[in-house]
């Protein structure tokens, strides 16, 4: 698998909690199959994908096989599907039609991190000069 063809998954690796899950779903990618970026380091590529800043910390975002955008559990499920063990829970959340209930349950948690994260965001942009 190229990395063209990889899914990319886009994370603010200053938050903690954010760090310590992806850390985790690394360590199981032990055949590269995901694309990890970082957005506290490499926030220039979102760019490539119309995606704000603000719009990656609000919510976790992803870019699938096909080049489309998704965005909080849709992004976590485009990447359990290449980690072992997690393609499992994947494929239980299809089954089961536990998306709906997920995302709301994702969008609250979401808007709770990024109410709090929101200072430490707004003192990043401003020592961080990357155009308008």
């Amino acid at each position: 698998m190229n990395s063209e063809d990889k899914p990319i998954l886009f994370y603010d690796g200053a938050c903690s909690l954010c760090r310590k899950e992806i850390t985790f779903y690394q360590k199981l990618d032990k055949n590269k199959r995901v694309v990890w970026n970082d957005i506290s380091h490499e926030r220039d590529v979102l760019k490539e994908y119309n995606i704000t800043y603000e719009q990656a910390m609000r919510e976790i975002h992803g870019i699938g096989h096909r080049g489309e955008i998704l965005k909080g559990v849709d992004a976590f499920i485009l990447i359990w599907h290449e980690l072992p063990y997690f393609r499992y829970l994947a494929a239980l959340i299809n089954l089961c039609r536990l998306r709906p209930l997920l995302r709301f349950g994702y969008k609250r948690f979401a808007n709770w991190r990024y109410s709090k994260q929101q200072c430490l965001i707004s003192d990043k942009a401003s020592t961080t000069n990357n155009g308008p």
